[in-house]
């Protein structure tokens, strides 16, 4: 079991080096907002029209049975504070979800590697799996120092892979 990692163009990896995606991108001057709003959409475009992201992770995005701390989806959410169509991936707060789509959850590959063996050792996950799992949720998050809201989403995404 492996997470999908996306080829991108060298097109694609130059618009990446035009959006922050951490959490800077807050106090982005106007110029600097035009700028990546532009290279997000394009971007977008790029990944949709060549179909490179997997399934998962827009279904993460557009399903509201994926979405974990709402009876919305990531995208209903949007639409509802006003942001529609291509405008969505202009917005900063949709960058994060960029970044998903591209390089999955963000934990440490040593995190999802040892992850990918729990959960690859087992023919299926039960709920008696569970225990085991959420000890080793855990330990990551705080042996790493991790922020725990944060962290239980990116495991979430991490289990959707799997």
């Amino acid at each position: 079991m492996k997470i999908p990692v996306i080829e991108l163009t060298p097109e694609e990896f130059e618009l990446i080096r035009c959006i922050p995606f951490s959490p800077k991108r807050e106090l982005l001057s106007q110029e600097e907002y035009a700028c990546a709003s532009s290279a997000a959409v394009s971007l977008m475009r790029s990944l949709l029209k060549r179909k490179v992201i997997p399934k998962i992770r827009l279904y993460y995005f557009v399903d509201a049975d994926f979405n974990s701390r709402s009876r919305k989806s990531h995208k209903e959410i949007f639409e509802i504070n006003g942001t529609s169509g291509e405008d969505i991936y202009k917005h900063p707060h949709f960058w994060p979800f960029l970044h998903y789509f591209i390089f999955g959850p963000d934990l440490r590959e040593e995190i999802k590697e040892a992850f990918l063996r729990i959960v690859g050792s087992e023919e299926y996950i039960s709920g008696s799996d569970i225990p085991k799992l959420r000890q080793f949720v855990r330990d990551q998050t705080r042996n790493y120092g991790l922020y725990p809201k944060k962290a239980s989403e990116e495991f979430y995404k991490l289990a959707l892979e799997c």
